[in-house]
């Protein structure tokens, strides 16, 4: 565990620093009366925080250097689609949005009803659920040890999976319906998906579609149109899984971009020949074949196996 502790308070504090000032920014943004100032400086937080966030934990250990990097892009995103969406939501329900929903809609924030909304109760009882799962599986992964390692990090990626995106962000969910906020789990049945479209649009991370989505699909489409937008959209998803997974270990770039743009192409190749449904073997296949790729051995290294013990 000691890739996820920092090596001083000076660090945390700059990283705690860099997150507030994204917070900061994202709030300017939403309130920028021209569109184009929200949207430069939206964008300029985005990569401001990760320049900083990236050298003042340069000597840190390559997990705290991804944690690090993910809150301030998390956070910082948050303006880029408040700017498009053109939400411009209370001081209260913009910091909510943006500090206690990883969801990237903030619609969804705008008109909260005050009653709790269907289905609350059940999203927060499979979230707790599927949280105890895979907390079963990280503890059987760690009780095989780095010894077995391709059982170990099989056991600990499905566990995270489960105890966050299929887990705590559905408990989250729920507990905002709760209060009336019309949230909902951003992993639905991703298993059953058809097609690559169906997987990347309506089940897998909805909070990452939503983004791109907002963010950079619709103001991109009246430019150049919906292939070229969607082909953008994969690229960028790489280039922000670059900043997730080969940035903290400095190493294997290219690699999440190579995946995502592979994906960009299936699903064009699925758009050209009107394939709305061409099944499950396709689209699972296509999902897991490649994510060697995508989880490639340098991040294994600095980030997975460390969390083996």
């Amino acid at each position: 565990m000691e890739a996820y502790l920092p090596t001083g308070l000076p660090t945390v504090l700059a990283v705690a620093g860099a997150v507030l000032a994204a917070l900061a920014g994202v709030l300017a943004a939403g309130r920028a009366r021209r569109a184009t100032l929200g949207r430069a400086l939206a964008w300029g937080v985005v990569a401001g925080g990760v320049l900083f966030v990236d050298r003042a934990t340069s000597a840190e250990p390559t997990g705290f250097r991804m944690l690090a990097l993910c809150s301030v892009v998390l956070v910082a995103m948050k303006g880029v689609v408040a700017v498009e969406s053109e939400a411009r939501l209370p001081l209260g329900r913009a910091l909510a949005f943006a500090l206690l929903w990883v969801g990237m809609n903030p619609r969804a924030f705008s008109e909260p009803s005050g009653r709790p909304r269907p289905g609350a109760g059940g999203l927060i009882l499979r979230g707790l659920v599927r949280m105890a799962i895979g907390a079963a599986f990280v503890a059987a992964a760690r009780a095989a040890g780095p010894e077995r390692r391709v059982v170990g990090v099989l056991c600990i990626m499905c566990g995270l999976g489960l105890l966050f995106h299929f887990g705590l962000f559905s408990v989250l969910a729920g507990l905002w319906r709760r209060h009336g906020v019309a949230c909902d789990a951003i992993c639905r049945a991703s298993a059953l998906s058809r097609s690559l479209s169906e997987f990347w649009g309506r089940r897998w991370n909805l909070a990452f579609s939503e983004m791109c989505s907002i963010g950079l699909y619709r103001p991109l489409t009246p430019l150049v149109g919906r292939n070229a937008a969607m082909l953008a959209v994969f690229l960028f998803s790489g280039a922000l899984h670059e900043l997730a997974i080969s940035l903290p270990v400095r190493g294997g770039f290219g690699l999440p971009t190579l995946y995502f743009a592979l994906h960009g192409a299936l699903m064009w190749v699925e758009r050209a020949r009107g394939w709305t449904a061409p099944g499950r073997f396709w689209t699972l296949f296509w999902v897991l074949a490649p994510t060697p790729l995508l989880f490639h051995p340098a991040f294994l290294d600095g980030v997975v196996v460390p969390l083996l013990g």
